[in-house]
């Protein structure tokens, strides 16, 4: 239901936009694209659902879906790594251990019969996510609402395909759920993950480096855990508190430096399209490469 709703806002968003048809090599990226999403979803779902604990599965996803992220980025796109972004994301990692407290690190009591192998989940989860916001970059030239539209689309198909394979003839009774208070959350949810995915794909396509969008992408621990306080009457923890500040001030503190370092080089360039001149007597000017004959 929720891609249903998404796809009819970026068709209608597509129309609106006049934009244009893909390549057939872009086409073939996009469903790639979606396929990867719908995988992330699949295994994230399937780990949220098993044996391990939900912190295991959050920070699994939070601290290696980068790292593959920007490895193959550099791989794959030739993208520089920043100097700082291993030191960045060691301070995110940490936040994000402190607000979701992993058994595996100490932070809470260990799962009971819970085989080791369950954590290739949210790893295959992380994978999955990682190839998809590298789609987003390799296809940056095309609007966010392109992608979008290819995504929902591969989604609905998805849920489709698997709602038969789970419940048979009664599939159709399954995806038509009744108008109700539950529809109406998901309706809405749809609103704001439409709006959601539309910042994630414009921020990929329009980053430097993809290392940049990995740091901000971070953010959403602390929200997430605002969100447990304040609606879910869960209590307030000072470990939590300190991680959820610790991924904040690394992720405003990487957007500052980022800022800095953007503006001195534009005073480099600035100043280096400057030397480019220099006057000669006659009051006009000239250019180091181009001497003027006439002086």
């Amino acid at each position: 239901m929720r891609f249903s709703i998404d796809l009819c806002l970026s068709s209608s968003l597509c129309a609106y936009q006049r934009c244009k048809l893909p390549s057939a090599c872009e086409i073939v990226i996009l469903l790639l694209r979606g396929l990867c999403y719908c995988s992330f979803i699949l295994f994230f779902w399937a780990a949220l659902q098993s044996c391990m604990p939900l912190g295991d599965v959050v920070v699994l996803v939070i601290a290696t879906s980068p790292l593959f992220l920007v490895l193959s980025a550099r791989l794959f796109l030739g993208e520089a790594i920043p100097r700082a972004w291993p030191v960045q994301m060691l301070l995110l990692g940490t936040g994000a251990a402190l607000v979701n407290k992993p058994s595996f690190l100490g932070l809470a009591p260990p799962s009971a019969r819970c085989p080791a192998w369950m954590a290739a989940l949210p790893v295959g989860a992380a994978i999955c996510g990682a190839f998809m916001n590298l789609a987003s970059r390799r296809v940056k030239h095309l609007p966010p609402v392109t992608l979008l539209l290819a995504n929902d689309a591969v989604a609905v198909v998805f849920a489709c395909v698997v709602a038969v394979a789970q419940e048979g003839s009664g599939a159709p009774a399954l995806l038509r759920p009744p108008l109700d208070g539950s529809t109406l959350l998901i309706a809405l949810s749809a609103v704001l993950g439409f709006a959601g995915l539309m910042s994630n794909v414009y921020a990929y396509q329009t980053v430097s480096v993809t290392a940049i969008a990995a740091v901000a992408s971070s953010s959403s621990v602390p929200f997430n855990y605002a969100f447990q306080v304040l609606f879910f009457a869960d209590p307030v923890d000072g470990l939590a508190c300190a991680g959820a500040a610790l991924v904040m001030t690394t992720t405003i503190g990487a957007a500052i430096a980022r800022y800095v370092a953007s503006k001195q080089e534009q005073a480099e360039k600035s100043e280096s399209v400057g030397d480019l001149y220099y006057r000669v007597p006659d009051g006009t000017t000239s250019t180091q490469c181009e001497p003027s004959h006439k002086v």
